[in-house]
């Protein structure tokens, strides 16, 4: 007989799991404050996320949406295909040209990914597991607050193709037809983040062999399969090929791939627990809690495991499962530039995988009282120590005003349109691309003045400033040392709101605010 605390707990769950779509959209409430808090007040990263932005705004600017600039040049250090640009520059259509704009389609994929997941979930184990989900992935530092979630990056774009392709590839045995979503969604991974997508097509290649689903295929649906997958990559590649030849491709191939795995680049060091560390770190809670919840049910449930054989779709679904995590993560420990955003595609099954072992002990055949009060303090302790440190993120960054200097500069319009340089000093350190134009811009500041006062920015520094026409401009820091340099060469101060002066020659016709 089961005790009455045991009896209350399975009421509450039954309550939940009844009223499903009502409690999800309460945890999605939060997922949505994680995500929008503050979206469009925190200030914008020089790696990569003004980057992105920048060739997004040029590409609006210059209507050409198959090659992505840097300051109107064709950029050869982000080689990455369009289609993360397109994505902000529609959040720039819709939202304006601004950070919220800059980051929009980033929530949105990433809130879509974590729905998408949280539909997996109850599809293969309950509307508990599901809310379970949608809350580890809501709380994930990591993924919702660094170069994915809540910057205007490519990565949460691609793992939200990562996802979709992963679960359409465990829904083949359902419908074939979920082998062409998953190609096309490979297709649009690939041009979203380039060869990171080849972890997909390795994973995926590996399922269907295991499975045998590579042999049982018909001529018709390899050749849709085929299509679905690289049709979007051909045509992109004859689009860019029509405006630079071999030029991009050959830095992609060169650089982007074969420099990135074979030697260390951008000091972006790591050994070969790299990744295992770094998930360690930030997601130990959720591993504890895997690892002790596998213990726990094997324990409880080992009779009734040795007894019955598992069948052919969940031993595929959890193939898939460890395929989805092992991948990547072998992947790019073996590749020698290490990045810890590289690996953000497992933790979505990470989560799938923790979520459902704790729907298994909450509402398993063997479940006691104990182990269901167990998971869930746990869970609720795991989520409210990671939404902590969400939370600080957010608020720290939102109140650095450090990292952007022109968005709270005063300007008169007559400015707009003109040719801007930038001038840090003689001692200060640049942080661009080693390949890079415009050397003497920090990216944030660069997509600033594009931003808020569609200025042209120009490199070369004060000397190419000073040997430029009357009506262009320069941004220096607003700091004694410039008091004497502006005397010398007969300047004049158009700005000197927030942390730096504008500049122009005294004869030129804008006008100081």
């Amino acid at each position: 007989m089961r005790s009455t605390e045991s009896n209350s707990l399975d009421k509450l769950l039954s309550f939940i799991e009844k009223y499903y779509y009502v409690f999800l959209m309460l945890v999605l409430s939060l997922t949505l404050f994680n995500l929008f808090y503050y979206l469009g007040e925190t200030p914008i990263y020089s790696w990569d996320e003004a980057r992105h932005g920048v060739s997004a705004y040029e590409m609006v600017k210059n209507n050409d949406f198959i090659v992505n600039t840097y300051g109107y040049k064709n950029d050869y250090w982000n080689l990455k295909p369009p289609v993360s640009f397109w994505a902000i520059a529609l959040g720039y259509k819709i939202a304006g040209f601004n950070p919220l704009g800059l980051r929009l389609f980033s929530a949105v994929a990433a809130l879509l990914t974590i729905f998408i997941a949280a539909m997996l979930v109850k599809y293969k184990h309950g509307a508990a597991a599901s809310l379970i989900c949608v809350l580890i992935l809501t709380t994930s530092p990591k993924y919702i607050v660094i170069h994915s979630a809540r910057t205007g990056d490519a990565d949460a774009l691609f793992v939200l193709f990562f996802t979709v392709a992963m679960i359409a590839m465990i829904l083949i045995e359902k419908n074939r037809r979920f082998l062409y979503l998953a190609g096309l969604a490979f297709s649009l991974a690939f041009l979203t983040k380039s060869w990171h997508a080849l972890s997909i097509a390795l994973t995926g290649f590996i399922y269907l062999l295991f499975t045998k689903t590579l042999f049982k295929l018909k001529i018709k649906e390899w050749i849709l399969f085929i299509l679905s997958s690289f049709s979007p990559i051909l045509i992109w590649g004859i689009l860019r090929y029509s405006r630079d030849g071999f030029e991009f491709f050959n830095m992609m191939i060169n650089y982007d791939l074969l420099a990135r795995t074979s030697r260390t680049l951008e000091g972006h060091i790591g050994n070969k627990w790299f990744y295992v560390n770094t998930l360690r770190s930030y997601y130990s809670m959720w591993f504890a809690i895997l690892i002790l919840g596998l213990f726990t049910y094997y324990i409880s449930n080992s009779d009734l495991i040795k007894k019955n054989k598992i069948n052919t779709e969940k031993r595929n679904y959890y193939l898939a499962l460890i395929l989805w995590i092992l991948v990547p993560l072998l992947a790019y420990s073996k590749a020698s530039t290490k990045i810890y955003w590289y690996i953000y595609p497992v933790y979505i099954p990470i989560a799938i995988a923790v979520s459902g072992i704790c729907g298994a002990l909450i509402r398993g055949v063997r479940r006691n009282a104990a182990v269901q009060l167990a998971v869930i303090i746990s869970l609720l302790v795991g989520a409210g120590t990671y939404e902590t440190v969400i939370l600080k993120h957010i608020v720290q960054f939102k109140n650095d005003s450090k990292r952007v200097n022109i968005q709270n500069i005063h300007l008169s319009e007559d400015i707009r349109g003109a040719d801007v340089y930038v001038y840090y000093g003689a001692d200060a350190k640049i942080n661009v691309g080693p390949i890079s134009e415009m050397k003497d811009w920090e990216q944030s500041d660069l997509l600033s003045a594009e931003f808020y006062w569609d200025l042209v920015p120009k490199d070369g520094g004060f000397k190419a400033f000073l040997k430029d026409g009357e009506n262009s401009v320069i941004l220096v820091p607003k700091r004694k040392e410039f008091t004497k340099v502006i005397e010398d060469n007969k300047l004049r101060v158009i700005s000197d709101s927030g942390s730096m002066y504008i500049l122009t020659k005294n004869k030129s016709s804008f006008t100081k605010e």
